[in-house]
């Protein structure tokens, strides 16, 4: 089975691993292969989604590494899915970036969370 396809998987440890084993690689981006950001940001979209903890915190830690090589990629991906991100998963994600991004993403999920509650 491929690394990859461990993000399909409806076993958290997986997933977890499915990400987590790319995170020393992150940070290279697409000097690691051609295709590289893509990939890996097709496994965190699937894992994201996962609320339980290890999942998250992995997602987060795998995004911190990826934006040093591709903010621009990493940002957009936060933007998306906003919504599936736990405080902590989140907070790991934009560890690296600066203040104003921490804000601003900070802001965009209270908001989206504040939505949540009065859809319910």
């Amino acid at each position: 089975m491929d690394i990859q396809e461990w993000s399909k998987s409806t076993n958290t440890w997986l997933q977890r691993a499915s990400l987590v084993s790319f995170v020393p690689l992150a940070k290279n981006g697409e000097k690691n292969y051609s295709g590289f950001t893509h990939d890996i940001l097709n496994c965190a979209e699937r894992v994201v989604r996962n609320p339980e903890r290890f999942a998250q915190t992995c997602n987060g830690w795998l995004l911190r590494e990826l934006w040093l090589a591709n903010n621009s990629y990493v940002e957009d991906f936060i933007e998306r899915n906003i919504m599936y991100f736990s405080s902590e998963g989140l907070r790991y994600s934009y560890e690296k970036m600066p203040d104003e991004k921490k804000k601003y993403f900070q802001k965009m999920r209270k908001d989206v969370k504040k939505k949540e509650k009065i859809n319910l």
